[in-house]
Formats: C-alpha cells, structure tokens, sequence
C-alpha cells in the first residue's frame, strides 16, 4: 500500500506499506523412510545420515541434503559412482509422505599405490606418517582431504596437493601426493621502542623515577625439517640501548 508523500531532510519520498498473506496450507510429515538397494552399510547406518526420518516435517530441500549425505558416506567407502534416486509416496491430501531411497553402489575403486612427489629434504617416513588414506584401503574423498589437511598442517611444505590419479579397465587408481617443500631456513628481524619508568638518582642525590625511552631490535634464524623428520632449531637475540648511568644495563644476546 503506497502512503502519503513525506519530506524528510530536505527529500520527498512515498513510504510504502508492505502486507504478507500466507496460506499455510497442509503440512506434511514424514511417515516412513527406508533405503533399498545398499550392501555395504547396514540400515541402521543410512538411517543415522537422513535427517527426514518418520516424524519429521517434509522440507523438500532437506531431501536434497539427504542425498548428498549419502552419496558421501558411498563415496568415503570407494564407491565413487555411487546413484542415490528418491522416491516419493504421499497420501492423505498431501499431509504423509513415505520417502523411498534406491541406492546402485557400483563398483568399489581401491588405492593401488601411494606416489610422493617433490620431497627433497622431507622423508619419507615422516609423509606416510601422516597420511590417512593407505595402499588397499578404500579410494575415499575423506580420506584424501584429511590427509591434504594434516601434510599441511606440519608447516613444512608451501604446497600440497593429494589427488587420484585416472585409470580406465581396472578397479584401482593410484594416489599422487604432489609437494612443494617451504624453506628450510627463515630469518626474521625487526625493531621498536621501549617505553618506562625506571629510578636513578636526581641532582640532589635523591632516588626519583624518570621516563626512559630506549631503542630496541631482535634477530632471529629459524632451521626447519632437519634430518627430514620435522626437527627445527631457532636461534634468537635481541638487544636494548639505555643512556648511560641507567640501573637497568643494557641487555643483549638473549637466546
């Protein structure tokens, strides 16, 4: 509903008036859902991934989210072509739906090997540590995200890409973990200013606290990954200048 013109602050405008009608209609609820067609997770399993279960209020993006779910936990399992198809049964005037899910696992692709590329400081060891996804298990999407996640959170590499490597005719792929390695050594520095209140004696040979401004600087040489195991070795200084007859001394190599 448009509403009388106002003047405010000099402008002229015609406030507008807005109204929502809402017919609610009918509500669904969810009366039944069942998964058909898996073999590799129980009942039990699915059922803990659908957020519409018997009970609850049909929200039809819901159902969206409920296929992604569990398109995911097949994936995590390596069946990467994994079909989830939703049916849809309602009755009495739209207010129950039974949701039928029919799930083609397809074939499940295993990891055949584990190919590391572009350590040139960094052991092997210490990268097979620290994956999750391992030669026979599973090709999961989980798998290789958290095992991306946990190289790079070791702080030794600038890059680190895991992905699957393509292979048609078999049910195995390789995994690439591809490694740009970060510097093994790093030097920092810097300065600034000190700013206090320290005590020396006056002209008249009387304690009294005066304001000290003294000049300071750091220096720092960081060593990382020694003996490619994830070792560091840090050496740090720094060093403040005060003006002579100050009780503070001067303080410098500190390590």
């Amino acid at each position: 509903e448009v509403l009388p013109a106002e003047t405010r602050a000099g402008a002229s405008f015609r406030p507008v008036e807005i109204r929502f009608d809402i017919q609610e209609g009918p509500q669904t609820i969810v009366t039944g859902a069942s998964v058909e067609g898996a073999k590799a997770l129980t009942s039990g399993q699915l059922a803990s991934r659908l957020a519409l279960s018997a009970g609850r209020p049909f929200y039809r993006p819901q159902l969206a989210a409920d296929r992604d779910a569990l398109q995911r936990a097949f994936r995590n399992l390596g069946y990467q072509n994994a079909s989830v198809i939703s049916q849809l049964a309602f009755a009495d005037q739209q207010r129950q739906v039974v949701i039928t899910w029919t799930v083609n696992e397809g074939q499940q692709i295993l990891v055949d090997r584990l190919l590391i590329k572009g350590n040139q400081r960094t052991g092997i060891d210490l990268i097979r540590r620290e994956l999750t996804i391992r030669a026979g298990s599973p090709m999961s999407d989980e798998a290789l995200i958290e095992s991306q996640r946990r190289l790079a959170a070791t702080g030794l590499f600038r890059r680190v890409r895991v992905s699957e490597l393509p292979r048609t005719g078999s049910n195995r792929r390789d995994v690439l973990i591809d490694l740009e390695e970060a510097p093994a050594t790093t030097i920092s520095y810097g300065g600034g200013l000190e700013v206090g209140r320290i005590a020396r004696a006056d002209e008249d040979g009387q304690a009294a606290d005066f304001l000290d401004v003294a000049p300071r600087g750091f220096f720092d040489v960081s060593r990382r990954n020694l003996w490619g195991k994830n070792r560091s070795v840090t050496l740090f200084g720094r060093v403040t200048l005060r003006r002579a007859g100050n009780q503070d001394s001067p303080d410098g190599g500190n390590a």
